[in-house]
Formats: C-alpha cells, sequence, structure tokens
C-alpha cells in the first residue's frame, strides 16, 4: 500500500489536487515518483474535474516484458465555498477571451 499511488497491473494510478485558479488558467506540476525521481505535468486552459492524463512508461516495469505500464492521473480541482477576489478577476479575464 502506499498514500499516494494505486498500482493496478502494470499501471500507477494516483489523485492530483488543484487549486480552481489552476483549474481556470492551467498549470504545472511536479509528482514525485515511487522511486524519488520528478514527472512533470502541465495543462494550458481549462481543466474540468475528474479530468484524466496519461503519461506512457511512468508506471511499474512489465514482467517478462520490456518497459513500463502507465501512470494514469485523475486531476481534482478544488472547488472552494467561497470565490474570492482573485479567482474572480480570473474568471472575468477568462470570459473577455
Amino acid at each position: 500500500n502506499h498514500p499516494r499511488f494505486v498500482r493496478k497491473g502494470n499501471d500507477l494510478y494516483a489523485n492530483v489536487r488543484i487549486s480552481l485558479k489552476e483549474a481556470l488558467l492551467g498549470y504545472t506540476k511536479q509528482i514525485s515518483h515511487l522511486d524519488g525521481h520528478i514527472v512533470q505535468i502541465e495543462y494550458k486552459g481549462v481543466t474540468q474535474p475528474n479530468f484524466v492524463r496519461t503519461i506512457q512508461g511512468e508506471g511499474m516495469p512489465i514482467y517478462n516484458g520490456n518497459g513500463y505500464g502507465d501512470q494514469i492521473i485523475l486531476i481534482k480541482p478544488f472547488i472552494p465555498d467561497t470565490i474570492d477576489a482573485e479567482i474572480t478577476e480570473c474568471i472575468l479575464r477568462s470570459k473577455s477571451k
């Protein structure tokens, strides 16, 4: 068992939280892998809740085979109870584009 990753076959699954601002404007995130190396994900634009990112070759080693499984990342935006001025400005800016 691992606090961040769940293994399914050769694939690794993880949830990644992003802020509402990141969900609206895009994000760059660094995820520490099981062995300590950093996997970077980024997205420009609006991210819907439960958006799934697949990073090929970042899963577990394939037994009796070549290569690695995939890393499957479920993006979970944090939706606050209230919206502050910064978020309101981001929303208004995105509507004017």
